[in-house]
């Protein structure tokens, strides 16, 4: 481990004499990154979490703050309001209601 940690030191120390030197110009508080580019400001766009193929629960909310809890499922498509779901929903202990 201890060879690891100095040959890694040692990779550091030999990168940081070979990356160019900073101009004249530059903000005395940037950072430069030689080897991986710029970092993204931080109001920069990310790109949104992957939406899941086909009928899939997308995100869940939990909300313990009310004596009664109460959860936020959203799927990937709109639930039939027509059919009855209560197969495929287990909630323990049970509440004693819908």
């Amino acid at each position: 481990m201890t060879a690891g940690v100095l040959l890694a030191f040692g990779a550091g120390v030999v990168i940081g004499r070979l990356s160019p030197p900073r101009p004249a110009n530059s903000a005395p508080e940037a950072f430069d990154w030689p080897l991986f580019g710029r970092p993204r400001a931080a109001g920069a766009p990310r790109p949104a979490a992957p939406k899941p193929e086909g009928f899939a629960v997308r995100t869940t909310r939990i909300d313990t703050s009310r004596p009664e809890p109460l959860a936020c499922v959203r799927m990937t498509r709109a639930l039939d309001p027509t059919r009855s779901y209560g197969d495929f929903v287990q909630l323990q202990p049970d509440l004693g209601h819908a």
